[in-house]
């Protein structure tokens, strides 16, 4: 599984780990490709917000059916989001129907969000 974040201007490190940098009034959109095709197939995006000096899950979405191309996507609004650091990652949702696979999670995505 392939994942890439869409619509940001610009990076940042927070330590060691590269943050995609959005404006407030941009949408993360968060997009991932399973190979080999797994077209039909379901994926689920979780969004974590960091405060309070930890991770928390803002949300994990129902199933996404993967396209003909393989690919799925999920956004998130960022208007009220000022000053804010989240991670995205997608999960492909084994089914009966793929007998070659199991259920995975793909790589946190970090990003955050400025004025």
């Amino acid at each position: 599984m392939s994942e890439s974040l869409n619509g940001y201007y610009g990076n940042t490190h927070y330590g060691s780990f590269l943050y995609r940098v959005y404006h407030h009034t941009a949408k993360a959109k968060l997009t991932a490709t399973v190979t080999p095709d797994k077209a039909g197939q379901c994926v689920r995006f979780q969004t974590q917000r960091y405060y309070g000096g930890a991770w928390h899950t803002q949300s994990t979405s129902s199933c996404h059916t993967l396209s003909t191309t393989s690919t799925g996507y999920a956004t998130l609004s960022l208007t009220k989001e000022v000053n804010s650091k989240f991670r995205m990652r997608t999960e492909y949702v084994h089914t009966s129907k793929d007998t070659g696979n199991l259920s995975t999670w793909g790589a946190w995505q970090y990003f955050t969000v400025r004025q």
